[in-house]
C-alpha cells in the first residue's frame, strides 16, 4: 500500500508539472537520455560483521524526457526515470548513496520511483550549431530496500529513502538539423533533503529501536550523473 501511495503521489505531481509546462508553450520535443551514474555503496556484511565502501559506475540507465519551449528562449523539461520493481539491491540503477546489507541469510529486493523537473534558459544564439544552456530543477524520489530472511534465526529488515534534490545543470546543445539535437549535460546536486527510515523485526530489541528515522540535509552530495540526450523536435516552432 505504501508503494502504491508514493507512486500515485509522484505521478500526480508529474502530471501537474506537465500540464503547467504545456500551457502557452511554442514547441515541444521528446528526448531519450543515456545516463552515466557514479555513486557510493556502503556495504555491511552481517556474518561475519564487516563494513566496506565501494564506488559504483553505471552506464545502463535510460530515461525519457519531454521538453516544452517558450518564446522567450526558455524551456521546461520533465524527465521520467523508468521505475524499478523487485530488483536485486546491488543492481539498483537509481543514483544515491546507499547503506546496504549483504549476506546469504536473506533475499534482497529494491524498488525506486523518481522524476525530474527543470526550468532552463538558452544563453547563446539559437541559430548557431553549438549552444550553452543553464537549467535548475527538482528531483523527487522514493527508494525501498527490503531484506526477507530465508533462515529461522534472522530478521526482516526494511530501509526506505525519500526526499528531493535541487539541481543546477550546465548543458551543451549540438544542433544536428532542424529536427534533432544532442544534449550533453551534468546535473549538480546543490542541496538534498532526505528522510531515511530503518526497520528490523528483532523481538529482542525494544520497540523504539526496531523503528528508526533520520532526516538528512545534504549539500553537494557525491552522486554524479552525466546525461547524453538525443532530442527530437515534435514541432518546428521551438
Amino acid at each position: 500500500m505504501e508503494l502504491k501511495r508514493i507512486r500515485t503521489n509522484l505521478l500526480t505531481i508529474l502530471f501537474v508539472c506537465a500540464a503547467f509546462c504545456a500551457f502557452g508553450q511554442q514547441g515541444q520535443s521528446f528526448k531519450l537520455y543515456q545516463n552515466t551514474d557514479i555513486f557510493q555503496l556502503y556495504c555491511i556484511s552481517l556474518h561475519p560483521r564487516e563494513e566496506t565502501k565501494q564506488v559504483k559506475v553505471n552506464f545502463s540507465r535510460i530515461s525519457l524526457a519531454f521538453v516544452f519551449h517558450s518564446r522567450k528562449r526558455s524551456f521546461h523539461e520533465v524527465e521520467l526515470q523508468i521505475p524499478e520493481f523487485s530488483k536485486p539491491i546491488e543492481k539498483l540503477d537509481f543514483p544515491l548513496e546507499y547503506i546496504i546489507f549483504k549476506g546469504e541469510s536473506f533475499d534482497q529486493t529494491a524498488n525506486s520511483f523518481s522524476f525530474r523537473y527543470e526550468f532552463g534558459k538558452l544563453l547563446g544564439d539559437k541559430s548557431k550549431p553549438i549552444n550553452f544552456l543553464l537549467s535548475t530543477g527538482i528531483n523527487p524520489y522514493y527508494v525501498q530496500l527490503e531484506y526477507v530472511p530465508n533462515i529461522p534465526n534472522d530478521f526482516y529488515r526494511l530501509t526506505t529513502y525519500y526526499g528531493f534534490a535541487l539541481n543546477a545543470t550546465p548543458r551543451l546543445y549540438f544542433k544536428l538539423n532542424r529536427r534533432f539535437n544532442i544534449d550533453l549535460n551534468l546535473p549538480i546536486r546543490i542541496y538534498s533533503f532526505q528522510k531515511a527510515t530503518y526497520r528490523i523485526d528483532n523481538p529482542i530489541l525494544p520497540v523504539r529501536q526496531q523503528r528508526l528515522m533520520e532526516t538528512n540535509h545534504l549539500f553537494l552530495e557525491s552522486v554524479y550523473t552525466l546525461r547524453l540526450g538525443l532530442m527530437w523536435h515534435l514541432s518546428s516552432g521551438h
